[in-house]
């Protein structure tokens, strides 16, 4: 499917990219600030996340959640928003002849928002109840941020909850939030994505009408030493309360602006060929030697570092270690034909995923943060593209035992594991 692209930069520094499709009459805007976890000080995890449950409580106009939902809801549309470690975003859905009203619902919560004592201790209570159940009682997500902590070191940002801590989230008050708020939501720091029937002269004008009064106020930019190496190569964290090893093993690639695009193409052939489905080799090996439910891989990517991560939980965690490591040597023995199927596999299932939105609007996002200009067509090339002689050449490049870590998440200690 091929798309038209434009791009923009209002005069405020707000970023505008536009994918236009006119098969359904349907847009979605998102708007993207470089915020969360990357950029906080550990006295401030969670802020972003805590902003943006508070976003939702009410503005100067719009004095409620029902007041900011029903616009958009009672017209079939779908309002949400999510933070992660590099942004937080806001996302509306609507017909095409409705965008602007969740246009306007955006920018009058990140722009205009009230938040009041009463409404921000009762969203703690939920934030530290998401924590909970998202994080402190999810042994993955625990495991993933111990190889975090191991990789990169316990305070890099990376390694902080998106969430925040409960004591994070506890001292936040309405003084310190809007002071955060004030120096990492700035439009320079923004983007403004558009993906749908809209032509490119309508959603600039709409950006500009509902965002051109958006001015920095204090543009506080927070940057870390780039991680180059594992902080430590090995490294087990006991969890009583786990009755399988959770597995992260893999290796630390340089930023995301210093691997080229078929370069991280081979990774994305590597996922399939190691973990996509049942019939990918290494899911093959672990599930019919009876080790494991599932096995995952594929790659993490950060301003400062970047992973490729492998994935697995078991009790059997010497038999699954062992069988990682001889899936990545046999990797590098496929043949012509066994790549040519490969490329065949992925290319299909990039086409797959580029048949709605999110594959465009994540590229979009990655674009923005990773400062680059890639378009869908330039990542379907780029799997065309690739010859067995890149995809070796990569691995040969990168999967370096200086790169190579093993994190387990245990049940009980293992002092006589060599790894």
């Amino acid at each position: 499917m091929k798309f038209e692209y434009y791009s923009e930069i209002l005069p405020n520094g707000l970023k505008v990219f536009v994918c236009r499709d006119t098969y359904r009459p349907l847009v979605t805007a998102e708007l993207i600030i470089k915020s969360g976890s990357r950029y906080e000080k550990v006295n401030e995890q969670g802020f972003a996340h805590l902003l943006e449950h508070m976003f939702f409580h009410g503005t100067k106009t719009k004095l409620d959640k029902f007041a900011i939902h029903y616009p958009i809801e009672s017209r079939g549309g779908d309002l949400n928003a999510f933070t992660n470690k590099n942004t937080i975003c806001f996302i509306a859905t609507l017909l095409d002849k409705d965008l602007e009203i969740g246009l306007e619902t955006i920018s009058d919560m990140v722009l205009n928002p009230t938040i009041n004592d009463e409404a921000l201790e009762m969203e703690k209570g939920v934030v530290i109840e998401e924590l909970k159940r998202s994080y402190l009682n999810n042994f993955g997500q625990l495991s993933r941020y111990s190889m975090y902590r191991q990789v990169l070191g316990e305070n890099h940002p990376i390694s902080l909850f998106n969430i925040g801590t409960e004591k994070s989230i506890r001292s936040a008050d309405r003084e310190t939030l809007m002071n955060y708020k004030n120096n990492l939501f700035t439009p320079e720091r923004s983007a403004l994505l558009f993906y749908g029937n809209i032509s490119k002269d309508e959603a600039i004008e709409m950006a500009s009408k509902h965002f051109s009064n958006w001015q920095n106020k204090n543009n506080q930019v927070i940057n870390d030493k780039l991680v180059s190496s594992p902080q430590k190569r090995f490294a087990v964290e006991v969890d009583a309360r786990v009755h399988q090893k959770f597995i992260n093993y893999g290796f630390v690639l340089p930023n995301y602006r210093e691997v080229a695009l078929k370069e991280l193409t081979a990774f994305n052939f590597l996922k399939e060929f190691l973990t996509s489905d049942m019939t990918s080799y290494l899911t093959n090996q672990i599930r019919s030697n009876g080790l494991a439910y599932g096995i995952s891989s594929g790659l993490f990517l950060s301003t400062d570092i970047s992973l490729f991560n492998i994935f697995c939980q078991s009790s059997k965690h010497l038999e699954v270690i062992d069988q990682i490591k001889k899936s990545l040597i046999f990797v590098r023995s496929i043949n012509d034909d066994d790549f040519s199927k490969l490329k065949t596999k992925t290319l299909c299932k990039f086409e797959i995923n580029s048949t709605g939105t999110g594959e465009a609007l994540d590229l979009f996002v990655d674009n923005f943060i990773f400062n680059e200009d890639y378009k869908l067509e330039d990542l379907e090339n780029s799997i065309k593209d690739l010859t067995l002689s890149d995809f070796l050449s990569t691995i040969e490049k990168y999967f370096l035992p200086a790169q190579e870590y093993l994190n387990i998440y245990s049940d009980v200690s293992l002092p006589d594991f060599v790894f």
